[in-house]
């Protein structure tokens, strides 16, 4: 993992994953499920697409939430009290009566050090990426002090 100490930003280790269906775009919380699962690119796609996605726009929370779970990727908790935390918290319980574990609000960077090992799934307030043992696993370049507001663990 390569920080850029002059833009206060981290490089990803890996590109991960990548579309191949034309007009493919936002599709982070899709490519981050696939690079934490290990399943495939267009089962993933599909399952989004079951659940309302629509092509080349980003997914809303109720998608992402629904796709997650049909998935097998349970929420580890919820980070921060932002208004993103807090909307993704509500929709959990709303959704699938699930009340998400919060914990204070976390970093990239921290987060970095305190799970230096497992596959995780990290949700900022506008992107979804993956972290597997310890390195970002994305097609950008994010900040470090970005801050998760929402974690799975595959």
């Amino acid at each position: 993992m390569k920080f850029v100490s002059a833009s206060r930003a981290i490089e990803p280790s890996a590109k991960g994953v990548s579309s191949n269906i034309a007009g493919e775009k936002n599709d982070c919380a899709i490519r981050a499920a696939v690079n934490v699962t290990g399943k495939d690119y267009q089962y993933v796609h599909d399952i989004f697409n079951f659940y309302g996605r629509k092509l080349g726009h980003s997914s809303v929370g109720p998608v992402w939430i629904k796709s997650y779970n049909q998935l097998g990727l349970k929420p580890m908790c919820s980070f921060g009290s932002t208004n993103a935390a807090k909307y993704e918290v509500r929709m959990y319980d709303r959704l699938l009566g699930i009340e998400l574990i919060k914990k204070p609000g976390i970093t990239i960077k921290k987060f970095l050090k305190c799970f230096p090992v497992g596959k995780f799934l990290c949700m900022s307030r506008n992107h979804a990426f993956a972290i597997i043992d310890g390195e970002l696993i994305d097609h950008i370049t994010l900040l470090i002090n970005t801050r998760i507001t929402i974690v799975f663990k595959a």
